[in-house]
């Protein structure tokens, strides 16, 4: 218990702090590894050079003997061969030697001298039974030297001469421990200089872990200042390593969550502005009714149920508002502009009594969501039908302009007010005709008598927004309006498709409810081959206004 009572008083490292630490710990490592390794590598050097000069001593006594014997001096007693060899031989720092005859001390070097072989007791008993060896020894021997172990390495070489019996021992001993007295004080300079390498490492360690993880402390900064108010914080990206695609993922998880607080925070606001009206609308006339007057009662059931459409319309729309930020909102394909105008056509004749007409065809086939498109279509031309008379002309059609193609919806009614132009693209907004809107005839439909939602428009701009286009107006007082919706061609366009390849599935008008969404691909079907638009495209929209060019449909 009091242990984990200190863990948890212990101050815990960031990351930062837990990388500067491995880094220096696995220096430390890696520099005391090779400290190790280099100081048994020079030790066995000294030994081996320790060795060496030991059998350097021997080769000395064997070329100083043969030269006494063979010259004029020829020796008769083994003590004074000995006395001579030590005369001439110095012993140096941290090197002794002796001259044993049978097994005593004989002789001993003169001079001052570092190592005192006369005071190893051990190392004559080790070398006093050689004397009857044909060869030299070398051996090792830790003694005591002036109180400390000593590690001692020795040479014993047995010396005789003809008409002496007695056989001499020259031992000659080297302090190892000194010889490597060298070495370890070169270790100890590398372990101070590996100390300052180390602080170095945790020096520069830290500054680097530092930036590198830079982004990581922005991200922690932006988290904390992010609210539900204020979605916009992104991290500034640098580099392009993997922390700068850590960096660019959460600067898109980012966007993604401001787009869905948005979206979450429109829908609200949609719900609430736009039911309000047609639920007071029925309450109030349901307050107001007289459940004795079989007409009154009528009346008000017919306008609770027209309220009611209203506002599954209403539902209807915000529900595909709020897919339109889905990943599966559109399911891409390759669709035939020409057979999505035309299939419009077709379908809006029921919308009013209007004079119909086809302006121009592009010839072209696009990725996209053909079901999506249409649905947009009948979005406009709903809208142009309930802006226009009987006598108004409503024409739909498409054109490659530069590296777009444009589908629209071009009417002959009163214009829209050029203080309305942005302003009913946002939601549940409606502009304000440059005349009013002519009432519904007998046989009109109640999409074109019908006031919309405010919705109609921004529903189109989410479907071109989803496309990678966008939506524009054209609009002359007293000459009517063009709403087009522009779609990027891709590097390369396919032709037309057939109509049998063309996918069948309607689109939805205002009151449809929304298609459900199939899966998403990741990106659109680009890659078509390229051929030159239909002769038709002659006849595309380059004014306001397009000159009708194309046939009528009545």
């Amino acid at each position: 218990m009091a242990a984990e009572t200190s863990r948890r008083r212990l101050p815990s490292l960031g990351v930062a702090g837990r990388l500067v630490v491995a880094v220096v710990a696995a220096a430390a490592l890696g520099m005391l590894v090779a400290g190790l390794v280099a100081l048994w590598v020079q030790e066995r050097v000294v030994e081996r050079r320790v060795d060496a000069s030991l059998v350097q001593e021997v080769e000395e006594l064997r070329a100083a003997a043969a030269g006494r014997q063979d010259g004029d001096l020829v020796y008769s007693d083994v003590t004074e061969l000995l006395s001579d060899v030590l005369r001439q031989n110095v012993p140096d720092s941290g090197e002794g030697n002796m001259v044993l005859v049978d097994g005593e001390i004989a002789l001993l070097p003169g001079g001052q001298r570092t190592l005192r072989l006369e005071e190893l007791p051990e190392l004559q008993r080790r070398v006093a039974g050689l004397a009857a060896a044909d060869d030299p020894v070398i051996g090792s021997l830790v003694a005591d030297v002036d109180g400390t172990p000593t590690d001692l390495r020795y040479v014993a070489v047995p010396v005789s001469v003809p008409g002496d019996a007695r056989t001499g021992v020259l031992v000659t001993a080297v302090d190892v421990d000194a010889a490597r007295a060298q070495v370890r004080s070169g270790a100890a300079a590398y372990l101070l200089a590996s100390l300052a390498a180390l602080a170095i490492v945790a020096l520069v360690g830290s500054a680097v872990a530092g930036r590198l993880l830079r982004p990581l402390q922005l991200l922690s900064d932006t988290a904390r200042r992010l609210t539900e108010e204020d979605l916009s914080q992104r991290i500034p990206v640098r580099g392009h390593d993997e922390v700068s695609a850590l960096t660019r993922t959460v600067n898109g998880m980012l966007e993604r969550l401001e787009r869905a607080f948005v979206g979450q925070r429109q829908l609200l606001d949609d719900v609430g502005h736009e039911l309000r009206t047609p639920l007071t609308v029925v309450r109030g006339h349901v307050e107001l009714m007289d459940p004795e007057d079989p007409a009154d009662v009528r009346e008000t059931q017919e306008l609770a149920l027209d309220e009611l459409d209203r506002m599954h319309r209403l539902v209807d729309d915000l529900v595909l508002l709020a897919q339109s930020q889905r990943p599966d909102f559109l399911r891409w394909g390759v669709v035939d502009v020409d057979q999505v105008v035309e299939r419009t056509l077709d379908r809006v004749r029921a919308l009013g009594d209007r004079r119909w007409r086809l302006d121009a065809t592009s010839g072209v086939s696009v990725p996209g969501d053909s079901q999506r498109l249409v649905q947009a279509l009948m979005q406009l031309t709903s809208n142009a039908v309930r802006h226009t008379g009987p006598d108004d002309e409503v024409a739909l059609g498409a054109a490659v302009e530069g590296d777009v193609v444009r589908l629209w919806v071009r009417d002959t009614g009163p214009g829209v007010a050029e203080a309305d132009k942005e302003r009913i693209f946002a939601r549940a907004q409606q502009g304000q005709a440059l005349a009013p809107r002519p009432a519904a005839r007998d046989g009109e439909t109640e999409a074109a008598a019908h006031e919309g939602s405010g919705l109609g428009l921004a529903i189109v701009t989410a479907i071109a927004e989803a496309h990678g286009g966008r939506v524009t107006l054209s609009s002359t007082a007293g000459a009517g309006a063009v709403f087009a919706v522009e779609l990027p061609l891709p590097r390369t366009a396919e032709p037309a498709a057939d109509a049998d390849d063309v996918d069948d599935t309607d689109g939805a008008g205002e009151g449809d409810a929304p298609a459900a969404a199939g899966p998403a691909t990741a990106t659109p079907p680009y890659g078509l081959p390229v051929t030159s638009p239909g002769p038709s495209s002659r006849d595309a929209v380059t004014g306001p206004v397009p000159t009708p060019s194309g046939r009528e449909r009545r």
